[in-house]
Order: structure tokens, then C-alpha cells, then sequence
């Protein structure tokens, strides 16, 4: 029961940023071979790929500054 309603909280909690424009978002699309970091508004536009890991590494783990303009991330071998 409680993680229904968190995800519910945290559903109507995406929504409502969305609406009102908010920050980008940050996610990593991971690969057979490497992973690579995009960058997209909230209404799904602006797609930009930021970096592509070399071989046989992986994005661990990304943290977006809230105030924007600012991405940190670690990878580590796999």
C-alpha cells in the first residue's frame, strides 16, 4: 500500500513540474557496449546527447544541480 501511494505522490508531483515548465531531465540510456547521457525539457523537447562513455564502462550514478546548468556523473567499469 505505501509504495502505491508514493508513486502516486510522485506522479502527480511530476505532472504538476511539467506543467509549469521546470528543470531539464537527465537520464542515461544504457548500452551493450557503452552508455550515453541525454539532457530533455520536461515536454519531451530539446533532445541532446551530453557524453557517451568509452568501452566497457558504465554510468553509475547522475545528479542534476536543481537550479540547472550543472551535471555530475560517475562510471565505473563493468
Amino acid at each position: 500500500m505505501t509504495h502505491r501511494s508514493l508513486l502516486a505522490a510522485a506522479l502527480i508531483c511530476a505532472g504538476t513540474v511539467a506543467q509549469a515548465g521546470g528543470p531539464s531531465i537527465a537520464y542515461v540510456k544504457a548500452g551493450s557496449t557503452a552508455d550515453e547521457l541525454f539532457l530533455v525539457e520536461p515536454n519531451g523537447t530539446a533532445l541532446t546527447k551530453l557524453y557517451t562513455t568509452p568501452r566497457k564502462t558504465r554510468i553509475s550514478t547522475l545528479d542534476l544541480r536543481p537550479s540547472g546548468n550543472e551535471i555530475a556523473f560517475s562510471q565505473q567499469w563493468r
